[in-house]
């Protein structure tokens, strides 16, 4: 795999991406939709029993989930809970430490998962589908959802981090998905939606974030990593 990235856009072309590469050499199937999975039963031997966000930053958890990932159909895999779907989940930092977020459309038309439609989300991420790897996926995903606009404040390199991993059954959505968080330090100082699925999205001090979780929906996957979030920004 060519280690050049495709143009994101200008602020976000440089990501560094030193993970290890988790995809499918399968074809691609025009008719079903395939995403990466690992089985529920096998997750204990590689994150134990948590349950919630977990901090970690050791790689080798990418290895150990890529041995018993697979590829199944993603209508098969978002009714059966004997599956986990592996989705890079990355909250974008800019600069001044200001996090990317963003609110779901309410329309159907416009965002397919009815679960998450009208929440405001932290993380920028999807289904690892076909013959992707994780790297591919996120590159994908940030091309698809964010576009940066303030073109005289770029920097060379960017950087990207293992941050946790979520893992949560309390709700429809968290039962066949396993979250693997990144986080993205990017030299734009604004970024905004590209996708027609937000209502918007916009770079916040993380003080204006806790006042909308307490006032927005807020999707669940960012209400777990946000304090761990305030104490990484706090730290850094």
């Amino acid at each position: 795999m060519s280690s050049r990235l495709p143009k994101i856009s200008k602020c976000a072309r440089n990501i560094v991406l030193s993970l290890t590469t988790i995809g499918n050499t399968n074809p691609r199937r025009e008719i079903m939709r395939q995403v990466l999975v690992v089985r529920t039963d096998k997750l204990p031997a590689i994150i134990g029993n948590l349950q919630g966000f977990v901090p970690l930053s050791d790689p080798a958890i990418i290895d150990r989930l890529a041995r018993e990932a697979h590829m199944i159909e993603k209508e098969q895999a978002e009714k059966n809970t004997d599956f986990k779907q592996l989705i890079p989940y990355t909250v974008i930092l800019n600069p001044d430490k200001r996090v990317y977020t963003y609110q779901r459309s309410i329309k159907e038309k416009d965002y397919e998962e009815k679960r998450l439609r009208g929440k405001v989300s932290l993380g920028v991420g999807g289904h690892i589908e076909n013959d992707e790897s994780i790297p591919d996926n996120i590159r994908r995903e940030l091309q698809e959802e964010v576009k940066g606009v303030d073109r005289d404040l770029m920097i060379q390199k960017e950087k990207l981090e293992l941050f946790g991993i979520i893992n949560d059954d309390s709700d429809s959505v968290g039962q066949v998905h396993l979250g693997i968080v990144f986080i993205l330090h990017t030299g734009c100082k604004v970024i905004r939606s590209r996708s027609g699925e937000a209502l918007w999205g916009m770079f916040l001090d993380a003080g204006d974030v806790g006042i909308i979780i307490q006032k927005e929906p807020f999707e669940n996957w960012s209400r777990l990593i946000f304090s761990h979030l305030l104490e990484f920004l706090s730290a850094s």
